[in-house]
């Protein structure tokens, strides 16, 4: 979402409650639909792997190396479904001969609790390396359905996102 802010013409934002789902708009052109079956007037790219529908395209932001928007169209470079442009997401690469790490906590109102982390472990010195991210969102909901036989928090998130790599 902070993407939208950085961007001029650009409207990054997740469908409703679905928390995955991408609603990317570059100069007025994109896909708010969430249905399988809909291909995107924005192409995702995380690692060079297209996210081929809107419903799995958005995901926790975790240990990013570079965010790119290229507005459209992009066929030329990108193939299909380029119509308005293309976002292309790189997570940082393992390193090879230093052992590092770091982490975040994050809380708030609502019950929310984020807390990050990263960790690099060389294995073989300049031939293998080793790197996990991971986050863990909570978040108790805006509102509380007392209706009878729910009981439930509306609108809560608990997802845990891991990111392991190998070089």
């Amino acid at each position: 979402r902070d993407l939208t802010n950085a961007s001029p013409n650009v409207q990054l934002e997740p469908v409703g409650i679905f928390q995955n789902s991408a609603s990317f708009f570059i100069r007025g052109q994109g896909t708010g639909d969430i249905e399988s079956a809909a291909d995107g007037k924005v192409a995702i790219f995380i690692d060079g792997a297209v996210q081929a529908r809107v419903s799995t395209a958005l995901g926790d932001m975790v240990d990013v190396q570079s965010v790119e928007i290229l507005r459209g169209p992009q066929g030329t470079l990108f193939g299909r479904n380029t119509v308005a442009g293309a976002v292309q997401l790189s997570h940082n690469k393992p390193e090879m001969n230093e052992f590092n790490g770091n982490g975040a906590v994050q809380i708030g109102d609502f019950g929310r609790q984020d807390i990050k982390g990263v960790l690099n472990i060389p294995l073989i010195d300049d031939t293998l390396a080793a790197r996990i991210a991971f986050k863990d969102t909570n978040l108790d909901g805006y509102w509380h359905n007392n209706a009878p036989n729910v009981n439930e928090d509306e609108g809560a998130i608990d997802r845990l996102t891991i990111l392991p790599s190998l070089r």
